[in-house]
Parts: structure tokens; C-alpha cells; sequence
């Protein structure tokens, strides 16, 4: 069964796992530890029961299971980059209604 993504700007590609386990792999570089497999057979795990996800909600489902495996560092490290490349979208994209006031830039 093939399974696929939601893409933010609403296009469907084929599912990757690859990119989450270099996600993972990252952040867990990023405060200097080992990287947990286990972590991403998990994700995989629980990414089965549906063959469509959006981008946001595997992003949630990563930070649910390193919180759930105490690797809080880690998923505070995924939070963070996840949110500045959000505010990075926003200032190419434009500001979207949902934008907090102090995020947007003083004129």
C-alpha cells in the first residue's frame, strides 16, 4: 500500500521515512547525543494506521515520542527549528492571520 504526505502547500508526494530519520538524526546531533534508533522505529510504528499524513501532524507525532522516551533536549531542539523555519516561511511568504503580533516586522 503506498502511503504520502500532505505538503504544506497542499500537494501529495510519496512518502519518505528517510527524512524524518534524518530529522531525528539532526536534532539529536544538535545537543551532542547519540542518535536512538528506536525513536524512529517507533515513529514508523505509529505512522501505520494511516496511508496519509500531513507534514505537521508527523512533526507532532516525532515530538510526542521523544517526549514519551525523555529526550527532552532533543525534542526541545525539533521545536525550535521547526518554529524558526515556520517564522522563516512566513517572512518569505508573507504573515498569515494566525501570526502572533511580535513576529511581525516593525515598519
Amino acid at each position: 500500500m503506498d502511503h504520502y504526505v500532505i505538503k504544506r502547500n497542499g500537494e501529495y508526494a510519496p512518502f519518505a521515512p528517510h527524512k524524518i530519520e534524518d530529522a531525528l538524526k539532526k536534532g539529536f546531533k544538535s545537543i551532542l547525543k547519540d542518535y536512538d534508533p528506536e525513536i524512529f522505529s517507533k515513529v514508523m510504528t505509529l505512522l501505520q494506521v494511516k496511508t496519509t499524513w500531513a507534514v505537521e501532524e508527523i512533526q507532532d507525532l516525532i515530538e510526542k515520542e521523544l517526549f514519551r522516551a525523555g529526550y527532552f533536549e532533543v525534542m526541545r531542539s525539533f521545536m525550535l527549528y521547526r518554529h524558526t523555519r515556520k517564522l522563516q516561511r512566513e517572512h518569505v511568504e508573507g504573515l498569515n492571520e494566525d501570526t502572533p503580533m511580535w513576529t511581525a516586522p516593525i515598519l
